[in-house]
């Protein structure tokens, strides 16, 4: 079976009066086919396996979290977004007030290269 799925944001909305927020998904079955195999099919090539990542649970946690609030400054306040982004890099001054190492190898790329656009 070969499926075409379409997703895109939608608001999440709360029955408690919260205001709604548009960090939802709505995921939808777009296409739907089944497929035959060819009876004179040949050996299909060894895939590569996925190059496994350098960071670890605590550092990909800190990059998941830099990028979702990225996401949330983009959708609340565009304006902010380059703030957020610098805040997040490497070298950013409010670490070294609360006496937090700067992040360093990997990391360090990964969060200097998040995107701000």
């Amino acid at each position: 079976m070969l499926l075409r799925l379409h997703g895109e944001r939608d608001v999440r909305r709360a029955a408690d009066g919260r205001k709604p927020e548009r960090n939802a998904a709505d995921l939808r079955l777009a296409y739907l086919v089944q497929l035959h195999a060819a009876s004179t099919a040949g050996h299909a090539p060894d895939a590569a396996p996925p190059p496994e990542s350098q960071l670890s649970a605590s550092d990909l946690t800190v990059l998941l979290s830099w990028s979702e609030a990225l996401e949330l400054t983009r959708d609340a306040d565009p304006a902010a977004v380059e703030a957020v982004a610098a805040n997040a890099r490497t070298g950013a001054g409010w670490r070294g007030s609360l006496n937090l190492p700067q992040p360093t190898g990997e990391l360090s790329e990964a969060l200097n290269f998040l995107e701000t656009n």
